[in-house]
């Protein structure tokens, strides 16, 4: 089947010629897209070990994945902050995991990050990489692109306008962006992020950009523990916890209006010590985004250097199918046997020592 391309339509994403609503469920790559320029191994990081072929692609989709996200660093692609430095040996292999993406018959999240340091604010290189993406990519609309990754310490008008540092270093705001974008010839759905590391979209809908194309959606990573959990016992509600439930409530109010892309989310950062409250926790955010007709790309399918990781791999495994297919971490298995759920029409049906949800928003 030919994979449609994607629209924003209201509060909607929607395919280009048939106009019917499509949901993003999927996962993140992994971790090393954005960071491997820093360990300096050039084709011998793991980085480089990201499954190209189809039947590494339709494991994802067996666990009911229709879409993969992918962060490229600009540090890694425009070969700068010497000596971590890659250039073409980084971006060839962007490029072909992104295209194996689509041959597959998935679609994409491409997620531009402007540095694996801080601050992670765009500047002029990340224009400079987004019209060096289109040259080498080109144009589809099977993809979204995230505009920045993580923008955190700035304000949402900073975010929107940019600002100057003490330094005198410029940096661009997301109105820059999206009009790089659309010059650069992108007819893609484009995301815009939040603040506080892209988890807070309190003041999202206020500071949107204007874009030509009249096809942008938001997008946030949501890390916060909203839940109250103890190893052995039923895990409830944190009604405490008031960061995080402005934070959800924030989702839900933009997602009246538009289409909201949790690009990141996962149990194990919170409790990385209790790996099945993690994968319960995990649960819980997806069910939360089902209710509120969000999309989500929870992090990560394999993260290479990290603990949070679906696959239960050790460090700079190679994604080797019967791997991905036969032994997912606890965290994963959770997440397979809901994404196979609700991609077909089912109902997911939680462990009994999950609660029952009411929500408030």
């Amino acid at each position: 089947m030919t994979l449609e391309g994607l629209k924003v339509s209201g509060k909607y994403i929607v395919g280009v010629t048939s106009g019917n609503p499509v949901r993003l469920r999927g996962v993140c790559a992994g971790y090393g897209s954005t960071y491997t320029y820093m360990t300096n191994q050039g084709a011998g990081d793991p980085c480089f070990a990201y499954p190209h072929d189809l039947a590494q692609f339709n494991a994802m989709k067996q666990w009911g994945c229709n879409c993969i996200r992918l962060q490229v660093c600009q540090d890694g692609w425009l070969n700068t902050n010497a000596p971590f430095t890659f250039g073409a040996l980084y971006q060839n292999p962007m490029i072909a995991f992104a295209q194996a993406v689509l041959t597959a018959g998935m679609y994409l999240i491409v997620s531009f990050c402007p540095s694996a340091l801080f601050p992670r604010e765009a500047d002029a290189g990340t224009v400079t990489m987004i019209q060096q993406w289109f040259t080498a990519f080109g144009d589809d609309t099977r993809v979204v692109y995230e505009l920045v990754n993580e923008p955190n310490g700035v304000t949402f008008a900073q975010l929107k306008g940019g600002y100057t540092d003490g330094g005198g270093h410029v940096y661009v705001g997301t109105t820059v962006l999206v009009a790089a974008f659309r010059a650069a010839g992108y007819t893609s759905i484009l995301s815009v992020p939040g603040i506080n590391f892209s988890g807070d979209l309190t003041a999202w809908i206020a500071n949107i950009p204007v874009d030509s194309a009249s096809n942008l959606c938001a997008y946030a990573h949501m890390y916060g523990a909203e839940i109250i959990a103890s190893p052995g016992q039923p895990i409830t509600i944190n009604p405490a916890n008031a960061l995080s439930t402005v934070y959800f409530a924030a989702l839900v109010t933009v997602a009246a209006s538009y289409p909201v892309i949790v690009s990141e989310c996962n149990g194990q950062q919170t409790f990385s010590n209790t790996p099945q409250i993690a994968s319960d926790y995990l649960i819980l955010e997806l069910r939360f985004f089902e209710a509120y007709g969000i999309h989500y790309t929870p992090f990560a399918w394999n993260a290479f250097s990290m603990s949070v990781d679906f696959n239960d791999n050790p460090h700079n495994d190679t994604f080797q199918a019967a791997k991905i297919a036969g032994k997912p971490s606890l965290q994963g298995d959770a997440l397979m046997k809901f994404l196979k759920t609700v991609s077909q029409g089912g109902v997911y049906q939680p462990p009994s020592r999950l609660p029952v949800i009411t929500y408030p928003y």
